[in-house]
């Protein structure tokens, strides 16, 4: 008998999940969250696109195989950089020649370690920005340097249109994390 009643049950879970107008179970809106004061009105910001996530991911991809050309299919015609020194780049010609300046002379190299994306809450759906944190190398001779770099990135139509980058050297207690676990790594 327990058997017939668990079993029932069962049958009518679900036919009420397949009957059921909504996602069953029922899934929740997430509120918005946030702040922006340069937008009157700003109504939050909301989860954006794991595809803008994974164009971005790509683009560091790109950069890692110093692959010029790859980055250009992956950025808008008027993309615009803002660099950790204040340096402003618009456009991809001009993006490709301050990349060209130091990308074949130097080896650097970025691991990405987080990413998420947002977008305005109940805005437009075409993109979002991508706030991610990479661990960047960068060897010189016997020399190795690293710091951690934040980017936040505007994509919009599966095209980095803009990026902002910040850079932090690591504390020695960071760096030692760091080595353990590449260490770890090494091992496995």
């Amino acid at each position: 008998m327990k058997k017939h009643m668990i079993s029932a049950a069962i049958g009518l879970l679900a036919i009420a999940c397949t009957q059921a107008p909504e996602p069953c179970p029922p899934q929740q809106e997430s509120p918005a969250v946030g702040f922006n004061n340069l937008v009157e009105d700003f109504p939050g910001a909301e989860m954006g696109s794991q595809s803008d996530v994974d164009i971005w991911l790509k683009y560091l991809e790109y950069l890692n195989a110093k692959d010029l050309e790859g980055l250009a299919t992956l950025q808008a015609d008027s993309i615009e950089v803002h660099t950790a020194n204040g340096r402003y780049i618009k456009g991809a010609e001009a993006h490709r020649a301050a990349l060209s300046e130091w990308i074949y002379d130097t080896d650097a190299t970025w691991k990405p370690v987080w990413g998420t994306a947002i977008r305005q809450a109940g805005g437009d759906t075409t993109g979002s920005f991508v706030m991610a944190v990479s661990d960047m190398t960068v060897r010189d001779g016997e020399e190795t340097r690293r710091v951690n770099n934040m980017f936040t990135v505007w994509i919009k139509d599966s095209k980095v249109q803009a990026f902002w980058f910040y850079k932090r050297d690591f504390t020695q207690k960071e760096l030692d994390m760091i080595e353990a676990a590449e260490a770890a790594e090494a091992q496995e």
